[in-house]
């Protein structure tokens, strides 16, 4: 039986949701701002950099530092160590390991045609090396589901490898 503790599941959930929602701003300025079609190399810098991995940014820097983000601040759940000991940057960036690989190597494919004037919105039209990549994104987040939901504290394979675990407070 899991303890209430560990039932996070739908809080994660709402948390992730909460944390994709602070970044709706970013993506309609970056819709207006690919519109503009401004250099290509001017594209990529902002498109790499604040598009795309500031909320990795943001995650690594917020577990890092107080063990939640914003959405699993709202949704009184936390993230520690296995142990109980406060998290890491380095734990944090173990966590995320995953999705930010993806998330650079998906840059890389698009770098091309980015650099050359393509809106970043749509420099992935037409490439398997892309669609690959979200399949395994999305094989990636099942593997995760499955993961969390088939143990006691509901760990989910990113919680392995950082050696954490979210529990509600």
């Amino acid at each position: 039986m899991v303890e209430y503790k560990y039932k996070t599941f739908w809080p994660r959930f709402w948390a992730g949701f909460i944390d994709e929602l602070i970044f709706i701003p970013m993506a309609f300025f970056s819709d207006w701002l690919f519109g503009l079609e401004l250099n290509g190399v001017v594209n990529f810098i902002y498109y790499a950099l604040i598009h795309t991995l500031s909320y990795y940014f943001y995650t690594v820097y917020m577990h890092g530092k107080f063990g939640q983000t914003i959405g699993k601040m709202l949704m009184k759940i936390k993230v520690s160590k296995v142990n109980g000991e406060p998290f890491t940057y380095k734990r944090a960036l173990y966590r995320d390991s995953v999705i930010i690989g993806a998330a650079i190597l998906i840059l890389f494919i698009e770098a091309g045609p980015i650099l050359s004037g393509i809106n970043p919105f749509l420099a992935t039209e037409g490439s398997q090396a892309f669609q690959v990549l979200i399949w395994v994104q999305l094989a990636w987040f099942m593997i995760e589901f499955m993961t969390m939901l088939t143990n006691n504290k509901r760990r989910a394979v990113h919680d392995f490898i950082a050696g954490s675990v979210v529990t509600r407070l």
